[in-house]
């Protein structure tokens, strides 16, 4: 029988690891919008999407300051998409981290919008995920995304140490799509460092917070975030 990693441990794991280190915004056509169809917050580490739940409201509160309307899906409407979504595109289990993954993001993504657009009327989908992100260390701040962090160490040794150049951040990704597929926008934010570094171990050990972000970073992230939306969709009345 396969034994399986605490998640806890596999998010460490993930954040020791090689990560998605771009920094683009890549856009499409410019659209104009009045509902915008917000998508709840994701990641592959449930862990971390728990720690941000606080975004999905702040993403809420700052797309309304902007005069759109925001439509938010409710549980059972989200499984209903979801299911037909990897039914469409074809799901593969990853068991470390208890979740479906499509076999084809596009056919993924259309089938969403496909099955939403029997629900709501909106414009503008946009679907929020958390990831885990290269962060460059100079001295003891961490700089991703757009954000710097200071670098919060656990243990700190009484002998000289060579600390790390290179350190994992944690980001969200806004991907917003056209009521008819359009891939309109990417943009990503830094959130937080999630966890303070052992040096007084070799390697250094990575230790999770007990708190992983803060209401402050979060809601500097959704702004950030969507800065580059704004450019992008913009608010017009039918």
């Amino acid at each position: 029988m396969p034994v399986y990693l605490p998640r806890s441990i596999i998010l460490v794991l993930a954040l020791l690891l090689a990560a998605c280190s771009t920094t683009e915004v890549r856009q499409g056509p410019m659209v104009k919008a009045k509902s915008i169809l917000l998508l709840p917050l994701s990641s592959l580490h449930s862990e971390l999407a728990e720690a941000g739940h606080g975004i999905t409201q702040d993403l809420n509160q700052v797309l309304g300051k902007k005069k759109f309307t925001v439509i938010n899906p409710d549980d059972q409407q989200v499984q209903a998409a979801s299911d037909q979504a990897l039914a469409a595109a074809g799901a593969v289990y990853d068991p470390s981290i208890g979740q479906f993954l499509p076999m084809d993001r596009l056919v993924y993504i259309k089938s969403l919008i496909d099955y939403y657009s029997t629900q709501f009327d909106f414009e503008v989908l946009i679907q929020p995920e958390l990831l885990i992100r290269n962060a460059d260390v100079v001295g003891d701040t961490a700089t991703w995304d757009g954000v710097e962090r200071s670098v919060e160490l656990s243990s700190k040794p009484k002998t000289p140490y060579r600390a790390l150049k290179t350190v994992r951040g944690v980001s969200i990704r806004l991907s917003a799509y056209s009521h008819n597929g359009a891939d309109l926008l990417h943009s990503y934010a830094g959130i937080g460092l999630p966890y303070t570094i052992n040096y007084a171990v070799k390697p250094p050990a990575f230790d999770l917070k007990t708190v992983l972000f803060t209401e402050k970073e979060q809601r500097q992230a959704a702004e950030n975030a969507l800065k580059p939306f704004f450019y992008q969709v913009k608010y017009h009345a039918k």
